[in-house]
């Protein structure tokens, strides 16, 4: 729980806590993994993790309202490499602004 609320805060995909080279290569299976981060909400972690991503690189709502069309597709790639699904990095990308993201991060913590 504790290593899953840093990675979140972070800005990592839960997917991506839940697969560290490490412990697969210690030889925990992936089965003991799951059951110890627990289920997570359907999305909310990925959603609050993404506004966080979003947040510290700037992505998104935080950039100049001219450059964020044209950044949009960039900012959608880079949110894919870090373990986010196109669902998720479209819905916080789409927060008009910083403070339209934060009440998205917020409820999704919830």
């Amino acid at each position: 729980m504790r290593r899953r609320r840093r990675r979140a805060c972070a800005g990592a995909a839960p997917r991506a806590a839940a697969s560290p080279a490490a412990w697969r290569s210690a030889g925990v299976s992936r089965e003991l993994i799951q059951s110890a981060l627990g289920n997570a909400e359907e999305g909310g972690g990925d959603l609050a993790a993404a506004c966080a991503l979003i947040r510290r690189r700037r992505l998104g709502p935080y950039r100049v309202a001219a450059a964020r069309e044209a950044a949009q597709r960039r900012d959608l790639a880079t949110l894919a490499r870090a373990g986010f699904g196109f669902d998720i990095a479209r819905r916080a990308l789409a927060a008009a602004d910083p403070e339209a993201l934060e009440r998205l991060a917020s409820s999704a913590e919830e």
